[in-house]
């Protein structure tokens, strides 16, 4: 019998928190304080207890989480900013976004994370003036981020971490972000703490890059004394997506716990097919959320065909390298021949919060089905 499974459903997620939120929905509606005001505040200083970092300011979207971020520790058009290509397209169209220039470099071998000693190489080499270095910690995992950020302070050049899906992953205990001069994150839909529509937050530990978030994301407008402190935009998170994040706060450490078995689960099921899927690894300290969960793949692309023949939703993560796409033609681009192997082997396979046993079982059949043709 074929079951269809999705790449990720949030159902489970809604049937849980339906009370909680259509009551957090009200409570919004009667305040009709629907742009910035105390849900928004509350979240904010909730989020940031959740993450151990002071200032956390809430915007409209992850994208816009990571331009305000990199103008906030002094981004100028013209200015480099180090990254991987291996990533979604909103991270090097943010930096383009500001006047910065995309300086792409490789990820670590064998791996999907920004390597240290390509960045390195990079600030040394490089003819651009370097602005920031921005690390993505992908599918919910963190890479060498200590040896990113002393990299990044021994060239005196801010580093600031792409979070976006890595809310809630820790490494030695501290929070995806906690390691820069601000982290971005993003609320959108599917990720670990998703909203109902678009939504992101700037973190940081440096009181000075809050204040100047929070005066770009509101046109420029300081908001001590009101006085236009500059130029800005409007990039401010709704109340009501703030009230839902609330709700969702409370409960996404047992959904991290959910997905995280999930994740174990295929890994035991996968240690039957060595040479043919690789699950990503976990470093000793680290403590990652999977989101989504990647893995290596021989034969990818036809494993990918098989699995959607079967109903089980699978998707190819990132095949188009940033530096070969024609609209950052005007990029600085180092060799990045390992980020080429990740583009031609990672497959994201279903894993959300309450997915079930079974599910697990099919996808890994139909898996194990493709590789013994």
């Amino acid at each position: 019998m074929m079951l269809r499974v999705p790449l990720c459903d949030l159902a489970p997620q809604h049937e849980a928190t339906a009370f909680e939120t259509n009551e957090a929905i009200r409570r919004v509606i009667s305040s009709q304080r629907f742009i910035l005001g105390p849900e928004v505040a509350a979240f904010e200083e909730e989020f940031s207890e959740k993450l151990g970092i002071p200032y956390t300011i809430g915007v409209a979207s992850g994208s816009d989480a990571i331009a305000l971020a990199l103008l906030a520790v002094g981004v100028v058009p013209g200015d480099g900013v180090v990254t991987t290509p291996y990533t979604f397209v909103g991270t090097a169209s943010a930096i383009e976004r500001i006047g910065a220039v995309p300086v792409f470099v490789d990820v670590v071998p064998g791996g999907v994370q920004i390597d240290p000693i390509s960045v390195n190489y990079a600030l040394e080499t490089t003819d651009v003036k370097v602005g920031a270095v921005l690390a993505v910690h992908l599918f919910g995992q963190f890479g060498d981020v200590e040896s990113l950020a002393e990299v990044a302070n021994a060239h005196k050049v801010p580093l600031v971490e792409d979070a976006a899906q890595a809310f809630g992953a820790t490494y030695d205990g501290k929070a995806a972000g906690a390691f820069g001069a601000a982290a971005c994150y993003s609320f959108f839909p599917s990720k670990t703490l998703g909203a109902w529509g678009d939504g992101g937050a700037v973190a940081t530990r440096d009181p000075l890059v809050a204040q100047r978030v929070r005066s770009l994301r509101a046109h420029g407008i300081d908001p001590e004394t009101g006085v236009y402190a500059g130029a800005g935009d409007n990039s401010r998170l709704d109340a009501l997506q703030a009230a839902i994040l609330r709700v969702k706060l409370r409960h996404v450490s047992s959904w991290i716990s959910g997905r995280r078995a999930l994740a174990d689960a295929y890994r035991r099921h996968f240690s039957a097919f060595a040479g043919d899927i690789v699950h990503p690894a976990e470093a000793a300290r680290e403590h990652a959320t999977f989101n989504p969960l990647v893995v290596r793949a021989r034969d990818r692309d036809g494993l990918l065909a098989h699995l959607r023949s079967r109903n089980v939703e699978a998707r190819a993560y990132y095949s188009r390298l940033l530096n070969t796409e024609p609209r950052f033609s005007s990029a600085v681009s180092f060799p990045t021949p390992h980020a080429v192997d990740a583009a031609e082997t990672r497959i994201a396979l279903p894993l959300y919060w309450g997915m079930t046993e079974e599910k697990v079982s099919y996808v890994v059949e139909n898996v194990k089905s493709f590789y013994a043709r």
